[in-house]
C-alpha cells in the first residue's frame, strides 16, 4: 500500500487497487467535491475516473471514495470495475472485494 498525490508515481509502478478520494478531494478554489454544484461535480468526477482508467490496466479496480452519489459511476462499462464507496467503513470493506476482484483477473 501507497499513498499517491500525483499521477506519475501510479503511472510508473500501477497497482491492483485504487482508491480515488473524492471525499477530501479540494477543487482548485479550495471548495470540497461535496460542496460542488451538482454539474460540477459530475464533470471532475468524470475527469478524474477516465484519467485514472485511461492509463491502468485494465484488470486494475479504481475504488471512487465519495458520500455523495456520481451518476457517471454508472455509466462506465462492465469491463471495468470502479465501484463506489460512501463511508469509511464501507469503504475498507470495498477495497477488500477489489482485491480479491483484482487478483482473480490476473
Amino acid at each position: 500500500m501507497r499513498f499517491c498525490s500525483e499521477e506519475q508515481p501510479l503511472r510508473r509502478t500501477p497497482a491492483d487497487v485504487v482508491v480515488l478520494d473524492l471525499e477530501n478531494w479540494l477543487s482548485a478554489s479550495g471548495q470540497p467535491f461535496s460542496n460542488l454544484p451538482e454539474v460540477e461535480r459530475e464533470h471532475q468526477a468524470k475527469q478524474e475516473i477516465d484519467r485514472l482508467l485511461e492509463f491502468l490496466p485494465a484488470t486494475t479496480v479504481v475504488v471512487v471514495y465519495v458520500r455523495v452519489t456520481v451518476k457517471y459511476l454508472y455509466t462506465l462499462p462492465k469491463e471495468r470495475y470502479v465501484p463506489p464507496a460512501n463511508n469509511p467503513v464501507t469503504l475498507v470493506g470495498t477495497v477488500a472485494d477489489a482485491a480479491y476482484v483484482a487478483a482473480s483477473g490476473q
